[in-house]
């Protein structure tokens, strides 16, 4: 078996990052579809209102838990 080397652990970072933003994206789109926002409104106040964590926040949460 071959050792993990720092550009594997990088790649595996960016990958990461690009799953939870595309998670986060829909997220969002369904908070919209629900409030009936538009894509230029806040969807904070909408998240909030649902009680839904944003991913990375749910993430650590399920972590935890």
């Amino acid at each position: 078996m071959t050792p993990v080397t720092t550009t594997d652990l990088s790649l595996l970072r960016s990958l990461l990052a690009y799953l939870v933003r595309r998670l986060q994206s829909v997220q969002n789109a369904a908070a919209r579809l629900v409030f009936g926002l538009r894509r230029s409104d806040n969807i904070t106040d909408a998240l909030v209102s649902l009680h839904w964590l944003r991913v990375p926040e749910r993430i650590i949460f399920k972590i935890a838990v």
